[in-house]
């Protein structure tokens, strides 16, 4: 049997219906983070680098929510621990493409501030 492997422009098209699944998700962090991760390992970094980005920003709103109304999820510490992994990941790969100092205020902000 032969397989065809899919072309970059094939996954992408496909993302659309990963991207609700995002939006409704009760994790949307770790959907990110793995995102992420599968997309900087196939090579697709930008890519990758554009959903860890979206895990922190899908925390920090988690955070607002826990701050104006006090209700903490379940999953608030496994998404924190989520959001950490992409802000490492993050500066793995900002160092790589030789962007220093985004990579510095990424650790900053969101490995060695807590």
């Amino acid at each position: 049997f032969f397989f065809k492997q899919k072309t970059a422009y094939e996954m992408l098209r496909s993302l659309v219906g990963s991207e609700m699944c995002i939006r409704d998700s009760l994790h949307p962090v770790e959907v990110q983070y793995n995102l992420g991760r599968a997309f900087s390992q196939i090579g697709l970094v930008n890519i990758g680098i554009r959903h860890f980005e979206q895990a922190i920003l899908a925390f920090q709103k988690m955070k607002k929510v826990v701050k104006d109304h006090g209700i903490v999820p379940e999953s608030f510490e496994e998404e924190e621990e989520s959001m950490r992994m992409s802000a490492y990941n993050l500066v793995v790969l900002y160092r790589g493409i030789g962007d220093e100092e985004t990579a510095h205020t990424i650790l900053h902000a969101h490995i060695l501030s807590t």
